[in-house]
């Protein structure tokens, strides 16, 4: 059965070519949305706590692509708060917490 995504907060995050933690929004369920606009370049996140860091990979890292112009739905590992973020060029994320798929 489809359970469709129910958003609660959202949370705007600057990417920079430095890793950055950010809180994450008051989750609602454990799953968050990420949305990249379309003129945004790849950007790489993790999540876990404020001492995350993620790192832009030339070999097996940790972290996950969020490409442009894309939304992805990912679920939160437990006792994560934080999201961590890189990208070779600034821009934005929106995090958004939420319910379902």
């Amino acid at each position: 059965m489809l359970n469709p995504f129910t958003p609660a907060a959202s949370i705007a995050v600057s990417v920079t070519a430095t890793s950055a933690a950010t809180a994450l929004p008051t989750l609602r369920g454990n799953q968050v949305m990420v949305s990249a606009p379309a003129g945004n370049v790849i950007a790489f996140i993790a999540f876990g706590t404020a001492s995350t860091t993620v790192v832009i990979p030339t070999t097996q890292q940790n972290g996950c692509p969020v490409l442009p112009g894309t939304v992805q739905v990912f679920t939160v590992p437990p006792a994560s708060t934080h999201v961590s973020v890189i990208g070779t060029v600034a821009s934005t994320l929106y995090f958004t917490a939420g319910d379902g798929e």
